[in-house]
């Protein structure tokens, strides 16, 4: 089976209102939470359908397509901030057809992200979000071997924060009303012996990282954090996803929930909105430098294999 990949904008697809969480591979080992003292407080739940990361003592920084402004709520689950705040007001980043925001909010964050200022090719990056986890169905092939999985509903994680990896993989461009907005590319890769539905082409032992994640209902803004040297920066906010749907064995187009079970199948990429090139802009819409946050990286989260680019 093959299947030509197609990205899902969040706020387009979503009935429920709700924004993309994270479908992340099986691990015994991983923890829901990750580590509680990095990016974990910097994450806040916008308008009660996505997430926006602290930038500034009174700012965050979240995408644009899943709604809300000035009056939304901004709730920091976690940490520091931990509090119920409200938009003051709105700077819209790199124009009308950019997928990116800066907002002003009511109260004080003690601690916040620095911006990510380097090459992203090949990096790992750690990234966040509120939605649900992988679901209980898992999809095979005519072979019996995996190929992805079903996502679950929102209330099976509670909006929790978790965490996963991807390797980003490749540079490009949204489309349609966001086609101003640079995007950052990842695979989820699976099983080194099975082929992608979408490639025909089967992962190296090198293509994939521990903790592999795509995102899912809930994640639209999370952040995409890159460690460097000890120090994790904000590089991306989460912007659109390739689900499918998944009915009897047939894939389907997610947009359409007559098409069956939200999926996930390795081979299908997802996609971050690129903060690189807004730098100065997003830094001059802030009062004071975005510094603070300076934080060891967790053992766990320590990149195992690296990824080769295969662009799409």
């Amino acid at each position: 089976m093959k299947i030509n990949p197609s990205f899902v904008l969040f706020s387009c697809v979503v009935l429920s209102g709700q924004a993309f969480g994270l479908v992340r591979h099986y691990d015994p080992y991983e923890t829901s939470n990750g580590d509680p003292t990095g990016p974990f407080q910097w994450f806040a739940r916008f308008n009660g359908n996505a997430a926006a990361i602290a930038i500034g003592p009174n700012h965050i920084l979240t995408t644009r397509h899943q709604g809300g402004g000035v009056g939304s709520t901004v709730v920091f689950p976690n940490g520091p901030n931990a509090g119920t705040y409200t938009v003051n007001s709105q700077t819209l980043i790199g124009g009308a057809n950019t997928d990116l925001r800066v907002l002003t909010i009511s109260g004080t964050l003690s601690t916040y992200a620095s911006l990510y200022t380097g090459s992203t090719s090949g990096k790992t990056a750690l990234i966040g979000g509120f939605g649900p986890t992988r679901g209980s169905t898992f999809y095979t092939n005519s072979s019996s071997q995996l190929i992805g999985y079903s996502v679950s509903t929102p209330s099976g994680n509670s909006y929790s924060l978790l965490f996963g990896q991807n390797r980003i993989d490749a540079l490009g461009t949204s489309g349609g009303t966001w086609n101003t907005t640079p995007l950052l590319l990842a695979d989820f890769d699976g099983p080194e012996s099975v082929s992608s539905p979408y490639t025909g082409i089967a992962p190296a032992a090198t293509d994939k990282v521990d903790y592999e994640a795509a995102l899912a209902e809930g994640d639209s803004g999370g952040g995409w954090f890159i460690n460097v040297s000890g120090t994790w920066k904000l590089a991306g906010l989460s912007h659109a996803s390739s689900l499918v749907r998944i009915n009897g064995g047939v894939v389907g187009d997610y947009s359409n929930p007559a098409n069956g079970t939200p999926a996930f199948l390795f081979g299908g990429q997802i996609a971050a909105v690129d903060l690189t090139p807004f730098y100065s802009e997003i830094t001059s819409s802030i009062p004071e430098p975005t510094c603070l946050g300076v934080i060891m990286i967790g053992g766990i989260f320590l990149t195992r294999r690296r990824y080769q680019s295969r662009p799409q």
